[in-house]
């Protein structure tokens, strides 16, 4: 049996996954617009997971300040890119980070 194969419909998969991640992004943000925060948070944080564990930290944090944008995080995403665009800090990803780690509420702080 060719060994590449496995390798071919292993990395489709991958391809799948990430894809899922791209619709289930633009789908998260069509509900935002829409003012459906909860679906929106919903779809966009599937997003989130799935780049996050392929390692495509760029996606991940972009799906983490749509996130904040809803409404619905803890600080927790927030906080995920405040920090992962530190590798990117000439970016506008960085400077997005920055401004709504200020409007972010604390761990500490009630609502």
């Amino acid at each position: 049996m060719d060994d590449s194969l496995g390798d071919t419909a292993y990395s489709l998969a991958n391809i799948d996954r990430r894809s899922s991640a791209s619709h289930a992004f633009r789908v998260g943000v069509v509900y935002a617009n829409q003012g459906r925060r909860e679906q929106a948070y919903e779809s966009i944080v599937q997003a989130y997971t799935i780049w996050a564990e392929y390692g495509q930290r760029w996606q991940a944090v972009d799906a983490a300040l749509e996130i904040v944008a809803t409404g619905y995080d803890d600080g927790s995403f927030a906080r995920y890119a405040k920090r992962e665009s530190k590798a990117y800090p000439n970016s506008w990803l960085a400077r997005r980070a920055d401004a709504l780690e200020l409007t972010s509420p604390s761990p500490s702080s009630s609502t």
